[in-house]
């Protein structure tokens, strides 16, 4: 398991060839350069090897947030559909495979 703090941190990763990495954004921070940074993050580890899929809360609350409002199971329920899909995901290197969701912009704002 890899935790940053901070999304750009992640650029300065060095994922194994094939590593599965969940990118679980927080979404307090409604903006265009936010959600750039985390579609950078997950195309620069892409780049290193790893398989990358980006997770986010689209009511403008941090995972924090949303396990204190809505409980674990509100949690899981975003998650595991995320974590399933990099489970079933091949370790074959090609850009559609290794990044299962890149363009996080149209969650922005959805409300679920």
């Amino acid at each position: 398991m890899v935790y940053s703090s901070n999304v750009n941190n992640l650029k300065y990763y060095q994922p194994f060839q094939g590593e599965k990495i969940l990118i679980a954004a927080n979404n307090d921070k409604q903006n265009k350069e936010y959600v750039s940074t985390i579609n950078e993050a997950a195309k620069v580890l892409t780049s290193k090897g790893a398989i990358t899929s980006i997770v986010i809360h689209s009511e403008g609350e941090d995972f924090n947030e949303m396990l204190k409002n809505k409980g674990a199971i509100a949690v899981k329920e975003l998650m595991i559909p995320e974590i399933m899909k990099l489970i079933n995901t091949q370790n074959v290197k090609t850009e559609s495979e290794q990044v299962v969701k890149t363009n996080i912009a149209p969650k922005i704002g959805v409300r679920r």
